[in-house]
C-alpha cells in the first residue's frame, strides 16, 4: 500500500461541532454496560463499535460511550482499529466522535494518534481540525487538520505539516510541503 499524504494550504472545512449532553446536568435516561454495535453491507462488516459503557440522555440523539473500541473492515477483512476514552455517537446518522487519546492503528501497523477524532460512515471518512500525529516504521508527521479513510492508506494533512516525505512523493508533491 502506498500512503498518500497531500498537504492542503487553504480550504479547511470545519468540523461538526457535537454538544455533550452530560455536560447539561442531565441523567442519563438509559445506561448500558458493554455496549457493541456493527453494520455491515450484503453481510459483510463495515465496522464495528464497542463501548465499556453507553448513555442516553432524554430528548438528545447523542449516545455517550466510554472505553472506546472501533474496528474497521475492507471487504470483510479488519484493516483498522480504533481507540479512545470516550466518543458520541449520532444514533440517527452514526456520526461519531472519538474524544481522548485518540488512536488508529491500521494492519500495517501505521498509527493516527489525536485528541480528536470524527468517523463520518456515510463518507467513510475519518477527520479532525485538531493535532494530529502518524506514524508509518520510522517516519512521523504531524499537523493540524487532517481527512484519511479509515485504513489510514490516503490521507491529507491540512495545515503545519511537518515530516520528511519520501523523495518519490516530494516530487509529486512539490516539495512536499
Amino acid at each position: 500500500m502506498i500512503l498518500l499524504f497531500t498537504v492542503l494550504l487553504a480550504g479547511c472545512s470545519d468540523d461538526a461541532q457535537v454538544e455533550d449532553p452530560a455536560a447539561s446536568g442531565a441523567y442519563p435516561e438509559q445506561e448500558t454496560e458493554s455496549y457493541h454495535t456493527r453494520q455491515t453491507r450484503a453481510g459483510i462488516a463495515v465496522w464495528e463499535l464497542w463501548g465499556d459503557r453507553a448513555e442516553s440522555y432524554p430528548g438528545e440523539d447523542i449516545m455517550l460511550l466510554h472505553g472506546v473500541r472501533m474496528h474497521f473492515y475492507e471487504e470483510g477483512a479488519r484493516s483498522a482499529v480504533l481507540t479512545a476514552r470516550e466518543a458520541e455517537v449520532d444514533q440517527a446518522t452514526e456520526f461519531t466522535t472519538a474524544k481522548g487519546d485518540v488512536v488508529v492503528v491500521n494492519a500495517d501497523g501505521d498509527r493516527l494518534e489525536s485528541e480528536v477524532l470524527h468517523w463520518d460512515p456515510a463518507k467513510r471518512e475519518i477527520n479532525t481540525e485538531e493535532f494530529v500525529r502518524f506514524t508509518r516504521g520510522d517516519q512521523v508527521f504531524t499537523g493540524y487538520g487532517m481527512t484519511t479513510d479509515p485504513d489510514l492508506t490516503n490521507g491529507q494533512i491540512h495545515r503545519q505539516f511537518e515530516g520528511d516525505l519520501p523523495a518519490n512523493q516530494e516530487s509529486e508533491q512539490g516539495e512536499g510541503r
